[in-house]
């Protein structure tokens, strides 16, 4: 099995403009034909002896700059390919002899994944909140049934989806119907959402994916649209390559190519609240020294969030270094790096191999799930008063400017 996820530039453009859907009840004996024409769509993709389609998504929201993105798909055998067009990384993604491996352009390595024998879950767990965006044709191969069909078609917008309707279409050259599904959506604090998939019934292939959040107003505060261009073949000219690079690294960042993906309108930024009371904390570092985050009152806290496993963070530890050194002596401010997901002698080496002088505390998994840590790099920082200033998916080294503001206004 091979899984090909590339995630290469494209454009922006603005504005939302749409109706809310129509809050209708439907019968049981239309979700029941509902459930079963999913069930058909699900059987249609994974059996295709090979498929392309091109999906052509646009994402708006209220305030937010309005995405478009194309994202081509190939699926043949057990292979899988998607190619989509959005800013600014190129994540390769692959599953091979049981594993799954992850390259981002311009980082060194491969991160690496075992699969379990349902190869979904291993990607939901090794992807983590980048999983739900996967497009729903990647995840219909492997997938039969209509389980967790809410979760494949409104692509982790919405939550809880259930089929609730079914609506008979005349548009298209050939008969079509639209099934309704209704949730709530979490980037809306759980507001009612929809999302409409459009399907052919003579292909049983998907032709179009509309989803739209905050459907309880006049308006919907979010709208994602996907058109697609299916097309089945018995197979494909060129096979899909793959070549390991390194087999010791097993994640990498997500945070841009989700950003983009939701048009702006989400952030994989730590969920904690600005302005609340930092959680306490007693861990040891490195070299065996204790911190404990009372023993800094008075000092603005910068925590970096990271791991040895993280390739992202690898490349970025160096410039937080360079901060760290900046403010060497400075009173006022105190740099920790938050280690996450790895053995503690392997941490305690790899921070001595490199040199880094500010402290690395060991064990602070448990912390980055009180403080809502979902990416890394990540980074929190934390007031003079002990409560929370700023919070950010991505490297301490980047705050620059920012972080002296913060230091000169942090209570």
């Amino acid at each position: 099995m091979k899984l090909r996820l590339t995630i290469i530039p494209l454009f922006m453009c603005m504005t939302l403009t749409s109706s809310a859907l129509a809050q209708t009840d439907y019968d049981a004996d239309e979700i029941d034909r509902a459930t079963k024409l999913i069930a058909e769509v699900s059987r249609v993709y994974s059996e295709a002896p090979a498929l392309v389609d091109v999906i052509h998504t646009r994402f708006v929201m209220e305030g937010r700059t309005d995405q478009v993105s194309t994202i081509r798909v190939r699926l043949e055998g057990e292979s899988v390919e998607a190619t989509g067009m959005v800013p600014p990384q190129t994540l390769d993604v692959y599953g091979v002899d049981g594993f799954m491996y992850f390259r981002l352009n311009g980082v060194e390595g491969v991160g690496r994944v075992e699969l379990g024998e349902d190869p979904l879950v291993s990607a939901k767990h090794a992807l983590g909140i980048a999983y739900p965006y996967l497009p729903p044709q990647v995840v219909l191969r492997w997938t039969a049934g209509t389980n967790g069909a809410g979760d494949w078609f409104t692509l982790g917008m919405l939550k809880d989806a259930e089929v609730v309707g079914l609506t008979e279409i005349s548009d298209g050259p050939h008969a079509q119907h639209e099934v309704l599904f209704r949730g709530t959506a979490p980037l809306l604090e759980n507001r009612p959402g929809t999302c409409r998939v459009r399907i052919d019934d003579e292909t049983s292939l998907v032709l179009s994916i509309v989803i739209e959040g905050g459907t309880d107003g006049e308006e919907p505060t979010f709208r994602m649209t996907a058109q697609c261009e299916p097309k089945v073949l018995d197979k494909f000219e060129t096979p899909i390559a793959f070549e390991v690079a390194d087999e010791d690294v097993r994640f990498v960042s997500f945070k841009s190519m989700l950003s983009v993906l939701l048009g702006g309108g989400v952030s994989v930024d730590p969920s904690f609240p600005i302005g609340a009371p930092a959680p306490e904390f007693d861990l040891v570092d490195h070299a065996g020294n204790r911190h404990r985050l009372s023993d800094y009152r008075g000092r603005v806290v910068v925590l970096d969030w990271w791991g040895v496993w993280c390739i992202a963070c690898r490349r970025d530890l160096p410039g937080v270094q360079a901060l760290a050194e900046r403010y060497a002596g400075d009173d006022r401010v105190v740099f920790l790096a938050m280690d996450v997901g790895d053995d503690n002698d392997k941490m305690s080496a790899y921070w001595a191999e490199q040199g880094f002088t500010f402290p690395a505390l060991q064990d602070a998994d448990e912390l980055a799930g009180l403080m809502g840590v979902r990416a890394f790099p990540s980074v929190v920082v934390i007031g003079r008063d002990g409560t929370v200033l700023h919070t950010e998916a991505g490297s301490a080294g980047d705050l620059g400017e920012r972080l002296e503001r913060l230091i000169e206004s942090g209570e």
